[in-house]
């Protein structure tokens, strides 16, 4: 097998995906991804949502305690 033909995922030609991106589209999570997809879900049902706001995430997010630790001088 050439080195082009072993790039290939199948969905589009030329293209490679990493091991992080595999899991990620099948639907393998570590603990982090996992507890903040079950934080959405709930949400979603507690308040009758389907789809979020960015703001709604970012809440999610802080209230499973993430916390922004780099300056905002790079963004």
């Amino acid at each position: 097998m050439d080195l082009d033909e072993s790039m290939k995922d199948g969905t589009r030609t030329g293209t490679f995906r990493s091991q992080a991106r595999i899991d990620r589209e099948e639907g393998v999570h570590d603990a982090d991804q996992f507890e903040f997809l079950q934080a959405v879900e709930a949400y979603q049902r507690v308040n009758g949502r389907k789809f979020l706001r960015h703001t709604e995430y970012l809440e999610i997010a802080r209230r499973l305690g993430y916390r922004k630790t780099g300056s905002r001088d790079g963004v």
